[in-house]
């Protein structure tokens, strides 16, 4: 009936928020590494922020 397919629709929102917000943490991660790679290779990468 209209709650299974209901139920169905939930989880399958579910799913889609859960891969969207683990490639949103996956992207945030490298731009992280990508940011400590810079100040590694700056000189005063330390007294940054």
């Amino acid at each position: 009936g209209a709650r299974r397919n209901l139920r169905n629709d939930l989880l399958v929102a579910a799913d889609s928020i859960t891969d969207t917000v683990s490639s949103l943490v996956k992207e945030l991660h490298s731009a992280e590494e990508e940011e400590e790679e810079a100040a590694e290779k700056m000189p005063n990468g330390k007294e940054r922020g």
